[in-house]
């Protein structure tokens, strides 16, 4: 096992976002954080996305695949953790 670190946070104003789908915000967050990290393009090597129910209702299964195409990222792991209210700790 390797050592993982958080270099940088990023996150977006509570509110509504009607026009705005579960990956897109999500890939928003995600770009603010990598900014706040100052990562060299490239440097990530893999996405994981805790979700609840973005599958039953959003209809987005692999929404971490859809965030990682969104922001670019091409050629990373990517996960998707669908695990209702323990989704961040699973």
């Amino acid at each position: 096992m390797r050592d993982v670190y958080v270099l940088g946070i990023g996150q977006l104003p509570v509110s509504r976002y009607p026009d705005c789908l579960e990956y897109e915000m999500a890939s928003a967050a995600i770009a603010k954080a990598e900014r706040d990290a100052r990562l060299e393009p490239g440097r990530v090597s893999m996405l994981a996305v805790g979700t609840m129910l973005s599958g039953i209702l959003g209809h987005q299964q692999q929404l971490a695949t859809h965030v990682a195409d969104n922001l670019g990222w091409r050629g990373i792991e990517t996960a998707t953790v669908d695990a209702a209210c323990s989704s961040g700790g699973a």
